[in-house]
């Protein structure tokens, strides 16, 4: 039996999520993970790699999971991670990372494959089951059902995995109304953003943080027309880590490897420790 003490956070997997808006460094994060990685293309985009100026993209493999109307996307996605399983099991997995990109167009699959198996029409487009508008499934009670078992299945297939794990999540801005002077919402103004929440439903998005060591978030800054930075938070209302040696506070990974950055903050914080006669 394996004593909590002992464990040493930087030699265990990662299962990671990656949250942040489009065009925030999360994929090229994910590049700069042990290779080689495999990656499940859910949103058809995972070629923006290609456009990081400090990531090689040697080693990097993937497979481009679009919605059809053949297998649903949940039959070929565990069937590929069983098959990861067994190799894993006989010592015979190549891959050290494997990753998600993303968590949004995932879900979103699940509600096309659940619209496609709980709907139905005739051939004179009679509605035998499901609800429609013309001749436009919309998804109903039943397809939101089949979303949340397919996420978990998923879920707990990755968690089998003994390598790394990653996935992103897309982040949108929440808008809402201003308020006048006395109080009331001003229904008629425009509206102004007041936060942000992955774009993933409500349920999908509460459930998610159970299952990672490691939720980080991710943004784009501009500073002036030329100048972009790129930074990364570790801990905040959503953000965590169960590395303890990482900071508070927003990190700038601008033309940065941030796996390898990780691992030499820890190392850092771990040699000072020792100096000090810090276990």
């Amino acid at each position: 039996m394996p004593a909590l003490s002992d464990v040493k956070q930087n030699e265990t997997k990662f299962m990671g999520l990656f949250m942040g808006p489009t065009k925030s460094g999360k994929k090229t994060a994910i590049a700069s993970f042990p290779k080689p990685i495999y990656i499940f293309d859910l949103d058809g985009r995972v070629d923006g790699i290609a456009g990081s100026k400090h990531v090689s993209t040697k080693d990097i493999f993937f497979d481009y999971y679009p919605p059809d109307e053949g297998k649903t996307t949940v039959e070929k996605i565990t069937n590929q991670l069983k098959m990861f399983i067994q190799q894993a099991a006989k010592g015979q997995l190549e891959y050290k990372t494997i990753a998600f990109c993303s968590f949004t167009g995932l879900t979103r699959n699940f509600i096309f494959d659940g619209v496609r198996i709980t709907h139905e029409m005739d051939k004179n487009n009679k509605v035998l089951r499901g609800n429609y508008a013309e001749k436009l499934a919309l998804a109903g009670p039943e397809d939101y059902k089949y979303e949340a078992t397919a996420t978990s299945q998923v879920m707990a297939f990755l968690r089998a995995l003994p390598c790394h794990v990653i996935i992103s999540a897309h982040v949108v801005p929440i808008w809402k109304k201003p308020k006048k002077p006395n109080g009331d919402v001003d229904q008629f103004a425009e509206s102004i953003k007041d936060g942000e929440r992955v774009h993933l439903r409500d349920k999908i998005a509460s459930d998610i943080l159970i299952y990672f060591n490691h939720t980080f978030s991710f943004k784009k800054v501009m500073l002036g027309q030329d100048k972009i930075r790129y930074k990364v938070r570790f801990r905040g209302e959503n953000e965590g880590t169960t590395f303890p040696e990482l900071p508070e506070g927003e990190v700038d990974i601008t033309d940065t490897m941030l796996f390898p950055q990780i691992m030499e903050q820890i190392e850092k914080v771990n040699k000072a420790n020792l100096a000090k006669g810090v276990k």
